[in-house]
């Protein structure tokens, strides 16, 4: 009988660990999950950097390929944006998407586009398509189709972005998307077949363990036992909303409120003042320390933003069993998952006020503060375990590539 090969997957994507925030964590533990289920698995992927705008330290001169858990990982150079905005973010995709064009992606049997970003994308689908491997797109948030994007672009670039992700989805073999909502949209207004999209929820990736005491933890990073903390832990992206968080800050520290915010990026930041602190993430070992120390948990999204996108932090917000104030319409993903959860209130983005109030009023009731976080942490618990979405990965990792591999493992 011919000896079966274990089945060789290449995973490409712009973050990955040790990022911790986002897309990358999803991305991790992904690759690690299928290499531990006996897959051959090979990461292409960027210098880590978000929500940063810097390269971390200690990666600016490592040799692009390292192993780590069982997973093959080639970091590919690319221009890291001094901000997240416009041409900068255009020119890190394009820099990332014509290093993949040069850089050994291992002959995988199929692979896995994360997306976004889309522009890299894109540029990937080309050399898989010219090679014959089968393709499946990951889907994490779908840009020309959400409604704040139009605006935020201009008006000349808002179609090309279309048609790039209309060319990314029409060459996948399979396409991933994190929500049931966000297959009725592609499904609907791309046209793209129903049985060519499976949903697979995101889930918890930052491992739990009890930790330090919180005073502890909330002394070393200078937060005072009547700080009110509010943890943005989505960042300063352009589509997390960040302008209500200083807006709120700066009216908090006019009118000499206890709430402090915290927003994970780069320290230095011109825009900041009494009751505003930038901080860059924390190692992998106390992020979810650093989470449970806060008070509440801020996810801010631009009006318009999330129609068609769930934000990455989410599930590790829940995980931590703090409540969380979701700056979001009313009809987003995010406002829905809130409300399914009930692991925490709603506002609307980029209302400053409302921001700042809701913060002191969970403070004043810390009863029904603690409610909403366990209600978080249980919803977590019971319905976003890492297993269920790795089993499902590989059953369409099989489907896709059809019979000719099978996995290793017995």
């Amino acid at each position: 009988m011919a000896e079966h090969r274990a089945i060789k997957v290449t995973i490409v994507g712009l973050n990955y660990a040790p990022e911790r925030s986002g897309i990358a964590a999803y991305t991790t533990a992904l690759s690690e999950g299928l290499a531990e289920s006996g897959m051959s698995v090979h990461a292409v992927t960027g210098y880590p950097h978000y929500p940063g705008s810097r390269v971390y330290e200690g990666y600016s001169r490592k040799l692009p390929v390292e192993r780590h858990n069982g997973v093959v990982i080639t970091r590919v150079r690319h221009f890291v944006r001094p901000s997240p905005r416009g041409a900068n973010r255009f020119f890190s995709e394009l820099t990332f998407g014509l290093g993949l064009l040069f850089t050994r992606w291992r002959r995988p049997d199929l692979t896995i586009l994360v997306s976004p970003a889309w522009l890299s994308s894109a540029i990937a689908s080309l050399r898989a398509r010219l090679f014959g491997i089968p393709i499946c797109i990951w889907v994490q948030d779908v840009e020309a189709q959400d409604g704040s994007r139009t605006r935020q672009r201009s008006t000349e670039a808002t179609p090309q972005l279309t048609r790039v992700e209309r060319f990314c989805l029409s060459s996948a073999t399979t396409i991933v998307v994190v929500h049931e909502r966000v297959k009725q949209q592609l499904v609907a207004e791309l046209g793209i077949p129903s049985d060519r999209v499976e949903v697979v929820p995101n889930w918890s990736s930052v491992p739990l363990s009890p930790g330090r005491p919180r005073p502890v933890v909330r002394a070393e990073f200078g937060w005072m036992p009547d700080d009110i903390v509010v943890l943005n832990y989505g960042g300063a992206a352009e589509n997390h909303g960040i302008e209500s968080v200083i807006q709120a800050s700066q009216r908090a520290s006019e009118t000499g409120s206890n709430v402090r915010f915290v927003v994970f990026a780069d320290g230095e930041r011109n825009l900041q003042n009494s009751r505003l602190d930038y901080r860059a993430p924390p190692a992998d070992k106390t992020l979810m320390e650093m989470l449970r120390a806060a008070d509440i948990l801020l996810l801010s999204e631009r009006a318009g933003h999330g129609r068609l996108s769930v934000p990455g932090e989410l599930t590790v917000c829940f995980s931590a069993g703090v409540p969380i104030i979701a700056a979001t319409d009313e009809s987003s993903i995010l406002a829905d998952e809130i409300a399914l959860s009930g692991g925490g209130v709603r506002i609307d983005p980029a209302d400053s006020d409302a921001l700042l109030g809701a913060a002191e009023a969970l403070a004043s009731t810390p009863d029904r503060a603690a409610a909403l976080g366990e209600s978080g942490r249980r919803f977590a618990a019971e319905r976003l375990s890492p297993e269920p979405a790795i089993a499902a990965f590989s059953k369409i990792i099989a489907r896709s590539i059809g019979a000719g591999v099978t996995n290793a493992v017995p």
